[in-house]
């Protein structure tokens, strides 16, 4: 059974695992990129991810080209992304 989030104010959805960026988990979108990210890290809410972009921080595996490109595709979703502040995560 798929969980699909509809994001509002981001608090409680994953931003590595959860289906929130267009009914996708990054961890599936992304997997060179996810492979880098520190196991830790990957429990991070959507909302503590955008805040000062420290999505990138997470970031502590080899920066190989394929991590790279996906990197950048990621940066690219994320220009034009906003939190609905008044609006709580609805998980369906």
């Amino acid at each position: 059974m798929a969980i699909v989030t509809e994001v509002g104010n981001e608090k409680n959805t994953c931003f590595w695992s959860d289906r929130w960026l267009h009914g996708h988990r990054l961890d599936q979108l992304l997997p060179h990129l996810f492979a880098a990210i520190a196991p830790r890290a990957r429990k991070r809410s959507v909302f503590d991810a955008l805040a000062d972009a420290s999505w990138i921080t997470d970031i502590k595996g080899a920066l190989t080209l394929e991590v790279l490109a996906e990197y950048l595709e990621l940066w690219d979703f994320l220009s034009d992304f906003s939190l609905q502040a008044e609006v709580e995560d609805v998980h369906v």
